[in-house]
């Protein structure tokens, strides 16, 4: 039971805003970890992001 319309939008935006922001978070916490592990950390938040605005995109 997705929002349609206008609400959809809104849905949406909140959605993917919610998921960079978590991703902002995340990169900072993985700055203090090992350079290693930073880069493979986020390269996954990427990947997680993409994967988190597609679905939001195919939620209509």
């Amino acid at each position: 039971n997705h929002p349609k319309g206008d609400n959809f939008f809104t849905y949406k935006t909140v959605r993917v805003k919610k998921c960079k922001y978590t991703r902002k978070v995340r990169v900072k916490k993985c700055m203090h970890a090992m350079k290693v592990r930073v880069k493979k950390c986020c390269k996954h938040l990427e990947d997680r992001v993409k994967k988190c605005i597609f679905a939001t995109d195919r939620a209509v």
